[in-house]
């Protein structure tokens, strides 16, 4: 996990993969602050789980076979996506802050809808 975010990170945001996912790197992405932004790498069949401060994010994907690292990815091969919608991490009329959970296993009947992008929107 990679965190650049200046507030502090009080909401839980949870990536499911399913073993037949290809590994991937997650990114959220602050909507009002683009330089904002936290990653996870999820291995397939795992479920990660990490804290993200208060606010609005875009989610991407990265997704592929071989990792290069950080700043190469997944190589030419890089396979970018990003979520049809934004995810809201704020804090409930009863103090209680609301989270995100994310099952990333294919599902005919599922309802995240991830949309492919080029690596400069990456």
């Amino acid at each position: 996990m990679q965190s650049h975010v200046d507030n502090e990170c009080l909401a839980r945001f949870k990536v499911t993969s399913s073993a037949e996912s290809p590994p991937c790197l997650i990114k959220l992405v602050d909507v009002s602050d683009e330089s904002n932004f936290v990653t996870a790498f999820v291995n397939p069949g795992e479920t990660v789980s990490i804290l993200v401060p208060l606010g609005s994010y875009e989610m991407s994907c990265a997704a592929g076979i071989i990792w290069y690292g950080v700043e190469y990815l997944f190589g030419p091969r890089t396979l970018y996506t990003k979520a049809d919608k934004i995810y809201d991490f704020k804090e409930g009329p009863s103090g209680r802050i609301d989270g995100w959970s994310i099952d990333m296993t294919p599902r005919t009947e599922g309802n995240l809808q991830m949309d492919d992008i080029g690596k400069g929107q990456w």
